[in-house]
């Protein structure tokens, strides 16, 4: 006798994906998109950062507050890693700052980590 198959959950992606959009007339950052990043830390998610168009950046928390195990991260290391295990306490919501850098501009945009 067959067992019925139930639907599995569809996978969330691992990979939040924010892009640095930059103007290319003014070469300045005109937005981080999305502000603010979520990232889940039951799902195994991480952040990429993606300059749109393609150039130098850096991304900087502060290195006491970074919701990540780095607190820096550029173009040639564009990937968060997992959360930290101390970056929120369940049921909680924080609100990370950051700053990203181009060698035109700078913006404060912020992120946060779900359970």
């Amino acid at each position: 006798m067959a067992t019925p198959m139930t639907a599995l959950a569809k996978p969330r992606p691992r990979e939040v994906q924010v892009y640095i959009l930059i103007d290319p007339h003014t070469q300045r950052i005109s937005n981080v998109v999305p502000d603010p990043f979520r990232v889940s830390k039951g799902n195994l998610q991480e952040v990429r950062w993606i300059c749109v168009p393609e150039q130098d950046f850096s991304v900087d928390f502060d290195p006491n507050d970074s919701p990540f195990y780095e607190s820096h991260f550029d173009q040639d290391s564009p990937c968060s890693g997992l959360p930290q295990r101390k970056a929120q306490a369940l049921g909680l919501q924080k609100i990370y700052k950051y700053t990203v850098s181009t060698a035109y501009d700078r913006l404060d945009p912020q992120g946060a980590v779900d359970p």
